[in-house]
Parts: structure tokens; C-alpha cells; sequence
């Protein structure tokens, strides 16, 4: 072999030395792209926990774990009588409590989701069944909320029905405990669900 057959194999050498170089360099840059998204991903979901969970500390409240979603655990739940959508004055302390908080927590939203009894409720002018029973429960929550000054843009209001029970069977503790609102967070993913749609176009 000649001295020019090696420096042109020495040449070929560092050339693909250079894009091999430069290949490791591209991949180095897309992970760290794509590190620093999954750092941002990461920054907004505890972002958006801390948040919750500071404004629910805060008002001396406490957070359970319903099928995924996240409830208010109230010292003092706020039931109904049968058939009725009627808030009861010994409701208005815990009524309250929630309101301040969302007043202090304006980032904050929660669903107002009223419950029913199993049994089924015969149709009046007012409510054909459960369902229309169980939203009006909710409804009336978040009317008295807005009255104590809570922003309406913070919440909204569900019917359940009697489809989640608190206390299972027919006894009259189990109707009574089921005859309720619950309070739920709803979390604000819309960052991350605009992060995901860059990524998955």
C-alpha cells in the first residue's frame, strides 16, 4: 500500500469520524430537548398540585380519592331531606368554609355534584326522578356559594343520582348519608394538554 492509498483511507477515516461525531451531537441535542420537556411536563403537574393541595391545607380541609378524582373530605357533609333540595341552616358553616376558600383560591374550580337515595322519587312539578333531584342539590349549593361571594366562573354543578352511594344498603342511615353533595376538584391540565397536542400534532 501506498503512502497515498493511506492518507486517502486516513482522509475517508476522519470524515466519518466527523458525522458520526456530528450524529451523536444531533441525538445528545434532541435528549436534551427532550429532557427539558419532560422537566416542564413535570414542573406543571406539580405546579398545578401544589396549588390544590396548598389552598386545600390552607383552609383546614382535607382531599379523597374517589374513582380518580378528587373530593373535598368535609368535616361536616351536607345532606337533604328526602325529596328535597332545601339547604338546611346547620349546612351554612361548612357552606362557608368551602367558600372562603375559594375566594382566597381564585385559581381554583369545583364541581358540585349532588347525590340521592336509592329510592326512586315519585314525579312531582318540580323533579321527574333522581336525576333531576340530585342536580337540583348541586345547583342549590352553588347558589348559596355564589351568594357568599364565590366567583360563578369557579363552579359548576352535576347530578349523580343514586349512582354513587356513600354508605351501600336501605337502611335509613344509609338513605340519609346518601342524600348529599360532594365537592370536587377539577384540575387545570390545560398546559399539559397543549404541550401534548405540540407533540402529537
Amino acid at each position: 500500500m501506498n503512502l497515498k492509498s493511506v492518507k486517502d483511507e486516513l482522509s475517508s477515516a476522519q470524515k466519518d469520524l466527523t458525522d458520526v461525531e456530528y450524529k451523536v451531537d444531533q441525538k445528545q441535542k434532541q435528549i436534551d430537548n427532550l429532557r427539558g420537556e419532560i422537566n416542564a411536563a413535570f414542573a406543571n403537574v406539580e405546579a398545578a398540585v401544589s396549588n390544590v393541595d396548598a389552598a386545600v391545607v390552607n383552609s383546614n380541609q382535607r382531599l379523597k380519592d374517589i374513582e380518580g378524582q378528587l373530593y373535598l373530605d368535609l368535616n361536616d357533609n351536607i345532606n337533604f331531606k328526602s325529596a328535597s333540595d332545601k339547604l338546611a341552616k346547620g349546612d351554612m358553616g361548612a357552606i362557608q368554609e368551602i367558600a372562603n376558600m375559594l375566594i382566597e383560591n381564585p385559581q381554583l374550580t369545583l364541581f358540585v355534584e349532588g347525590h340521592a337515595d336509592n329510592r326512586g322519587i315519585v314525579s312531582t312539578e318540580k323533579f321527574d326522578d333522581n336525576w333531576d333531584l340530585s342536580a337540583a342539590r348541586g345547583i342549590s349549593v352553588v347558589r348559596k356559594l355564589i351568594e357568599m361571594g364565590v366567583n360563578p366562573k369557579q363552579l359548576a354543578a352535576a347530578g349523580r343520582a343514586e349512582f354513587l352511594p356513600e354508605v351501600a344498603g336501605d337502611s335509613k342511615e344509609a338513605h340519609e348519608a346518601n342524600r348529599r353533595t360532594e365537592f370536587v376538584i377539577v384540575p387545570n391540565v390545560g398546559k399539559l394538554y397543549r404541550l401534548f397536542k405540540e407533540k402529537n400534532p
